[in-house]
């Protein structure tokens, strides 16, 4: 069961340049790492790795998630968005989320304004993936409601540009991530 009780707010980014909120704990100790490259280079690879991840940690949700692998799709489709097919993913940061305070970072710079941010950095995949979604869950409860309702839709990603979460042109953000979620239904399974 994912417990959400006693987390805290603070701030984080997204690498499409918004402000994507985040409130859980922090994961690490604060400490500055290496940047290290963490996509694999083949695609549908990541997206199997990453898909199985999020239907684990969408499974033991409270209340339970109806759709797991649909609401997976729709997240690993944004993810995939995000990190450029897993080209761009380093330290397992898959949704450009700025460190929190104890957040062990990596320092980088956005890929839109340029400016450089402190990114969390994850230790392993299944840490990200699990943090990941807890602070889409508690950073954007609107985005996760309707991604719940709807998943096939694109609404919850309106939802989280209308929120901060990136700063792009959301018609053009939603159609990246429309475009990814049916080439990843498409891959092998």
């Amino acid at each position: 069961m994912l417990l959400l009780v006693g987390l805290s707010k603070s701030q984080g980014r997204s690498s499409s340049g918004g402000g994507a909120r985040a409130s859980t704990l922090p994961v690490g100790s604060g400490q500055h790492v290496p940047l290290t490259h963490t996509g694999e280079s083949d695609f549908a690879l990541w997206v199997r790795h990453r898909m199985a991840l999020a239907v684990v940690t969408l499974a033991a949700l409270e209340p339970p998630v109806v759709n797991v692998d649909d609401v997976a799709i729709a997240l690993v489709a944004q993810w995939a968005h995000e990190t450029a097919k897993g080209r761009a993913e380093f330290n397992y940061n898959l949704g450009g989320w700025t460190a929190r305070r104890g957040d062990d970072f990596h320092t980088a710079n956005d890929n839109l304004t340029g400016a450089s941010f402190r990114w969390t950095a994850y230790p392993d995949l299944p840490t990200a993936v699990d943090d990941q979604i807890k602070r889409l869950i508690v950073g954007f409860p609107s985005a996760w409601a309707s991604l719940l309702a709807a998943p096939s839709s694109t609404a919850w990603i309106g939802e989280l540009a209308r929120h901060g979460y990136f700063t792009a042109d959301p018609n053009a953000y939603a159609r990246a991530v429309s475009a990814l979620e049916q080439e990843i239904r498409s891959l092998p399974r």
